[in-house]
């Protein structure tokens, strides 16, 4: 193919958020310099969804950098891991089944960034935790791509968090049979200008998540003890989930790293998959207007599911 059939070949790609298909047809550009910077921003994107993707697709058992934290086996299977690198840089990972039919509830619940404070939970004891204001300070190309902004109440005496995100999915279903998110946040002036400085007494912090949603191995340990009974008529789909924040603190005491894992991080997961859950039952009439008004987005999202399903054994 000629560097023009391959561009053009990529933005097909693009356009269908297949970005490790159109990276791969735009390294074989031979004329690099006539990539716009959009295709180099693609590139670069596809480079770090393809380090999240294998990341998760590495059983955490098998890997001893992960530590087991908890296991909980309720309404939902959940495993969650940590583990603490170079820097006090606490990362965790969530694993949970769940019905295919759940998913778009779900991806609405994490897309709607301005309806966090509606269900992210608040803590007041034993220490003051929670999300304060939920904004979307802008869109970005691509379905579901947009800069969020969150600021969160902490506890005495670290002074209040707050974290600018870019946040993009992939589809990546027929090379690998999976849908892969990534957030990263951004530093002020990106986004182009969109990212201001943090008002008086808020520190602004790194933070980094990753999903990989794929069928559910039949193996997987959160099933071994499990209590729920999974419908029968369709796919078992498996959240994994990895996030790292830098809240700028020189030491993780112990006490910290327990209460992020086991109760805020639990709490806050448990309540993202309940309000999906209310969704699906109708439950969210804001949410549920916003899948309605957004078809070009959560009717895509139907249409991959149903293709990433038909995949499965």
């Amino acid at each position: 193919m000629s560097d023009e059939e391959l561009i053009r070949q990529a933005n097909v790609e693009i356009e269908e958020e297949r970005l490790l298909v159109a990276a791969r047809l735009l390294r074989q550009v031979e004329k690099q310099e006539s990539l716009t910077p959009g295709h180099c921003r693609v590139m670069e994107q596809a480079q770090v969804i393809q380090n999240v993707i294998d990341v998760h697709l590495k059983p955490a058992q098998d890997d001893p950098t992960w530590k087991k934290q908890t296991e909980s086996h309720g309404h939902w299977d959940t495993l969650i891991y940590y583990k603490v690198e170079e820097h006090s840089k606490l990362t965790c990972r969530i694993e949970t089944p769940i019905e295919a039919s759940l998913l778009v509830p779900l991806l609405a619940v994490f897309n709607e960034s301005e309806l966090y404070d509606q269900w992210m939970p608040k803590f007041r004891f034993p220490i003051k935790m929670g999300v304060r204001q939920s904004l979307k300070l802008t869109d970005r190309p691509g379905r579901g791509a947009q800069v969020c902004q969150v600021t969160v109440d902490m506890p005495f005496p670290i002074s209040d968090r707050e974290v600018v995100y870019d946040v993009y999915a992939v589809d990546a279903i027929e090379e690998l049979s999976l849908i892969s998110m990534k957030g990263t946040s951004l530093q002020v002036g990106d986004a182009d200008g969109a990212v201001a400085e943090p008002e008086p007494g808020i520190k602004r912090i790194e933070f980094e998540v990753g999903w990989v949603i794929r069928q559910c191995p039949k193996d997987h340990p959160s099933l071994q003890n499990s209590k729920h009974e999974y419908a029968e008529n369709e796919p078992v789909l498996l959240l994994s989930l990895t996030q790292f924040a830098d809240a700028h603190v020189n030491y993780v005491p112990v006490s910290i790293i327990n209460f992020v894992t086991r109760t805020a991080l639990v709490g806050q997961w448990n309540s993202l998959l309940q309000v999906a859950q209310d969704v699906k039952d109708g439950k969210r009439p804001d949410h549920d207007k916003c899948i309605q008004d957004k078809q070009e987005l959560y009717g895509w999202v139907n249409q991959r599911i149903e293709a990433m399903c038909a995949k499965m054994d």
